[in-house]
C-alpha cells in the first residue's frame, strides 16, 4: 500500500463546506487497522434529547467482512425513526476500507475509507470518504476521522465535513471507558460525553451520551450499539 489514497482524503477533506446534518447520531470513530478474516456484525442506534430534535431515532445495522491484512468490504443500513413516526430505511451502503500498512510502524497508524450510499425514498445518493487516524499506547487508544460527504444525484453539489474523535482505556478485558466527540465547526455544531464498552463473549455493548454544544440542534445524543464479531 502507499499513501496515495490518504493524499486524495486529505484534498477532499479541504474542498468548501456547505451541507448540513447534524453529527454524531448513529456515525462511528473508526479504526485503521484491519486483520484478515474478521466478520463484524452491528446495529446501533441514537436518540435526540432536546430542542429542535427532540424524539428523533436513527438506527443503523452493518455486516463487515476483512477480505486481507489491509482491505474491509461492509454494507451498511441506515434509518430515521422521527418522534411519534414510523420506521423508514433511508439508505443502503456500499463502504470499502483499507489500512496503510506502511504507517504500521509510525506513531500514529493512517487508513481510509469510502463509501457510496443508495438513497432510498426520496433519499439522494451519496458519496462518503473518510481518514482514519490512530494512537495506540497500551491500554490507550485514540482515534481521529475527518469524514467528507456529498450528494451525487439532485442538484447540491456541496460537502459537508463531520471531525471525530474518541480516546478510551481498556481497565481490563470487559471494560472500557472513555469520551468521544462529533464536530461540524462551519455550523458551529458539536457533541461530546462519556463512553462505556463492555465485552461479553463474542459480544460487544457500548453505551454513550453526548452533549449538544453552541448552535447543536438538540441537547443531548443517547448511543447505543451491539457488535458481535464470532
Amino acid at each position: 500500500m502507499n499513501l496515495r489514497p490518504a493524499i486524495v482524503l486529505l484534498a477532499c477533506a479541504a474542498l468548501p463546506l456547505a451541507a448540513h446534518a447534524e453529527p454524531g447520531g448513529t456515525s462511528g470513530v473508526s479504526s485503521p487497522s484491519i486483520e484478515a478474516g474478521d466478520i463484524k456484525l452491528e446495529w446501533r442506534s441514537t436518540v435526540l434529547d432536546g430542542e429542535a430534535l427532540d424524539g428523533d431515532w436513527s438506527h443503523r445495522a452493518q455486516l463487515g467482512f476483512s477480505v486481507s491484512d489491509w482491505w474491509r468490504a461492509q454494507l451498511n443500513m441506515r434509518a430515521a425513526q422521527p418522534d411519534d413516526a414510523d420506521f423508514d430505511v433511508r439508505s443502503i451502503g456500499i463502504e470499502t476500507a483499507f489500512e496503510l500498512t506502511a504507517t504500521n510502524d509510525w506513531p500514529v497508524q493512517f487508513g481510509g475509507q469510502i463509501e457510496y450510499k443508495f438513497g432510498l425514498d426520496d433519499t439522494e445518493d451519496s458519496v462518503e470518504l473518510k481518514l482514519l487516524a490512530e494512537r495506540r499506547a497500551g491500554p490507550l487508544s485514540v482515534r481521529f476521522n475527518i469524514a467528507a460527504e456529498r450528494d451525487v444525484t439532485g442538484d447540491s453539489d456541496e460537502w459537508e465535513h463531520i471531525y471525530s474523535t474518541r480516546i478510551m482505556w481498556r481497565a481490563n478485558e470487559t471494560w472500557q471507558f472513555g469520551v468521544e466527540g462529533f464536530s461540524e465547526p462551519e455550523e458551529n455544531a458539536h457533541y461530546f460525553g462519556p463512553r462505556l464498552g463492555v465485552a461479553i463473549g463474542d459480544a460487544a455493548l457500548s453505551f454513550g451520551y453526548l452533549a449538544g454544544i453552541d448552535d447543536a440542534q438538540a441537547d443531548g445524543q443517547f448511543r447505543l450499539s451491539l457488535e458481535w464479531s464470532p
